[in-house]
């Protein structure tokens, strides 16, 4: 029968990102260390590579649906959006 994690995926992604707060690299060892030594390392790394996957995918996609609309200047003062591909912009008067 397999046995229990003793550390719990959100006290490994916690403590990854308490290393990167001090600055430092968060690698398996490093987050086992911060942990207390604590848990495997091929698991340790498993989650914290998940979890800089999704939140580098994540990311990306916000900046790029925010990257997605500029705002173009019109003769009017008022500043409308166009898509980024440079579309002109109809003026409504």
């Amino acid at each position: 029968m397999a046995r229990h994690p003793d550390v719990q995926e959100k006290d490994i992604i916690q403590a990854g990102r308490e290393l990167e707060d001090m600055g430092k690299k968060p690698n398996p060892g490093a987050i086992r260390a911060q942990l207390g030594y604590h848990g495997g390392l091929m698991r340790i790394k498993s989650i914290w590579e998940a979890f800089v996957k999704k939140e580098s995918k994540s990311f990306y996609l916000s900046k790029a649906q925010s990257s997605a609309l500029k705002p173009c200047r019109t003769i009017m003062p008022v500043m409308r959006l166009c898509l980024w591909k440079g579309f002109p912009v109809q003026s409504s008067s």
